[in-house]
């Protein structure tokens, strides 16, 4: 199978949608900031000609991905435990 990215930068990255989603920062704009940070898009939209978050955001096939990506997140760094 397919490994992700790096095991830390995933971790930052899921951080950073966390955090962003606590506080209610609009989903657009939490793309802007991982593109910001320069957070590379998964291996998939990067095969698919995706090169940017915003990128995901605005494509409608690939919206879906990114909001699976930040319920993923916001779960990992929300759930008690």
């Amino acid at each position: 199978g397919r490994r992700p990215r790096g095991d830390q930068e995933i971790h930052e990255r899921d951080q950073l949608i966390a955090e962003q989603l606590i506080k209610g920062t609009p989903r657009e704009q939490i793309c802007e900031l991982l593109d910001q940070h320069r957070f590379p898009v998964t291996l998939n939209m990067e095969e698919n000609g995706i090169p940017t978050w915003k990128a995901a955001w605005d494509d409608s096939d690939f919206r879906k991905d990114v909001q699976s990506i930040f319920s993923k997140a916001q779960r990992r760094f929300t759930a008690s435990g």
